[in-house]
């Protein structure tokens, strides 16, 4: 008797044939001739399914950072470095989870895409649990526990977090001003004029003598 075609589906995966016991290897190929069965002897064949490959996509700075093909419903691996970007410390890889009918866990941390899907720029989001949200303005970093590819493949998102800095002043004999504290890429409000005694205040340089202005 020849074996008919397997009409069953599971979802990410292909059959590839029958086998003869469950964790045995393809014997048996849809159409292929059953030979060394005895009459009137039953046999058991056992579809084998192979899981399909689907891509896993890491963008960064709006570029492809890192690209591959991982089995469906198992553990991909991350990128063994993590990408660059100059005022911004990597806070790891996020994926928009989060949309309007999500209710946020608050065990976990969110972050909110406060620039452009061009030229995104992420910080921690303040999350209320139940609250209606944008759809896919937040992410979530992932979890070792959450790598798993879906028949729809993934894309993860590098986040980035723009770092702080202290912007000091040397009045050079004038009277003091406050540090000021900002983040990258940030406007800062410009500070009080010092006064110096004979002296009529110009401008403020850098420490290699660029004008940062008036």
């Amino acid at each position: 008797n020849k074996i008919s075609t397997c009409h069953y589906e599971r979802v990410g995966y292909s059959f590839i044939g029958w086998a003869t016991s469950s964790d045995g290897d393809v014997v048996y190929q849809a159409g292929s001739q059953i030979t060394s069965v005895k009459q009137d002897r039953a046999i058991t064949l056992y579809a084998k399914w192979e899981a399909n490959a689907y891509s896993v996509t890491f963008v960064a700075n709006s570029e492809e950072y890192y690209s591959y093909q991982a089995k469906y419903d198992q553990p991909f691996v991350l990128p063994t470095s993590n990408p660059l970007r100059t005022g911004y410390t990597f806070q790891g890889w996020g994926t928009h989870q989060i949309t309007s009918d999500t209710t946020f866990d608050g065990t976990k941390i969110y972050y909110r895409n406060i620039g452009t899907a061009e030229d995104p720029m992420y910080e921690i989001a303040t999350v209320t649990a139940g609250a209606s949200v944008e759809p896919n303005t937040f992410f979530e970093i992932i979890e070792y526990t959450d790598r798993q590819v879906s028949v729809d493949g993934i894309v993860l998102h590098a986040i980035f977090t723009r770092n702080g800095y202290s912007i000091s002043f040397n009045t050079n004999g004038g009277t003091p001003v406050n540090t000021i504290s900002a983040l990258y890429g940030a406007e800062i409000a410009k500070p009080q004029d010092p006064t110096r005694t004979g002296y009529n205040f110009v401008a403020w340089y850098t420490k290699d003598g660029t004008s940062t202005g008036d």
